[in-house]
């Protein structure tokens, strides 16, 4: 039913006796966080439809609004009374309601082992594993991301009880993750990056345990998707003739995709107005955005071209939380997942 609702320590550890190395033949222990060691056979060019999505965060803009204004979390932030709310500010406040919400969705046990997907400097996997405990396994396609996530787990301050592991892998390895692994599985406004969302979500319901949950933030704009431009025209005709809302498509699209992947009990949360005060500040940047089309520099910088077409149709996206789960019950683990 369809609601709008509101509802490692860094540790100075002391210079070790120095040992000569000796031969062995067990194999050394890995440390979970550092980089993996790239494989001779491996694609070179693994991650190369990814480039355009990395180039865009490193832009200039893209570093000012999200490491600037953001402090490296890069979703939008959860105001409870909008439409009573006139100053987005602080971000990092309605960022860390909105990971609350993220939380209450899960509604996971301590413990439980969860999949970042998409995990940014890694921001939200920190908070979410000292507010469970949880484990966490991380992944984004974004080299510098997994340098940065990577460098902000190891000064978090992390319990003993929780641990996080940082990734760099893409949407399309995940078939190489082993099945019915984690208790929970989420998105933070990174699934509009997949080229096929509905493979996604099918690997996302293998990969989950039986009764594990699926917990998704995303935006939805199907005018954005390449595969309706074809048709966009008459597409907007029918939708204001049926005056249809952003989000009853979203709502409608987002279930369809979850009940196709084998998804039950699916909620889906329009977050449409909590967002609005973030939405406001990002629109006011407009006389920027004009110089930018005018100038032609839309190459260097692209999100602000973007923004321009998103708030010139505000009214034709929606901000929504979905959460499913794979039928089952799931088990309450007692002790951290190692």
């Amino acid at each position: 039913m369809a609601s709008n609702q509101a509802p490692h320590p860094l540790t100075s550890n002391p210079v070790p006796e120095y040992n000569p190395p000796q031969e062995s033949n067990q194999t050394p222990k890995e440390d979970p966080n550092e980089a993996p060691k790239e494989d001779p056979k491996e694609d070179p060019d693994k991650f190369a439809k990814y480039d355009p999505i990395a180039a865009s965060y490193a832009t200039i803009e893209s570093r000012i609004a999200w490491d600037f204004l953001c402090g490296g979390n890069r979703h939008f932030a959860y105001y409870p009374s909008p439409s009573t709310t006139l100053s987005p500010f602080p971000i990092s406040a309605g960022q860390k309601r909105m990971q609350t919400q993220l939380l209450h969705s899960l509604s996971l046990p301590p413990y439980s082992h969860i999949l970042d997907a998409g995990c940014g400097d890694g921001h939200v996997a920190i908070d979410l594993a000292q507010r469970g405990p949880f484990v966490i396994t991380a992944f984004d396609v974004v080299p510098r991301h997994v340098s940065r996530a990577r460098h902000n787990v190891s000064r978090a301050h992390l319990s003993p009880s929780c641990s996080i592991q940082i990734l760099h892998l893409d949407f399309d390895s995940l078939p190489s993750l082993p099945s019915q692994t984690y208790h929970g599985i989420y998105t933070s406004e990174s699934l509009l990056h997949a080229t096929s969302p509905s493979t996604v979500l099918s690997e996302f319901f293998r990969l989950l345990k039986p009764g594990g949950r699926l917990v998704l933030h995303e935006y939805h704009n199907d005018y954005m998707s390449p595969s309706s431009l074809p048709g966009f025209p008459a597409t907007l005709i029918s939708e204001r003739h049926t005056g249809e809302s952003a989000f009853t498509r979203a709502e409608r699209y987002f279930r369809h995709e979850m009940e196709q992947a084998g998804f039950e009990d699916i909620q889906i949360n329009d977050y449409s107005a909590n967002i609005e005060p973030m939405a406001r500040l990002l629109s006011l940047s407009g006389a920027w955005r004009h110089v930018v089309l005018f100038l032609r520099l839309q190459k260097f910088f692209p999100n602000s071209a973007k923004r321009e077409e998103g708030f010139a149709g505000r009214e034709s996206w929606a901000y929504v939380s979905v959460r499913g789960t794979k039928p089952g019950v799931l088990e309450v683990p007692t002790e951290p997942q190692q």
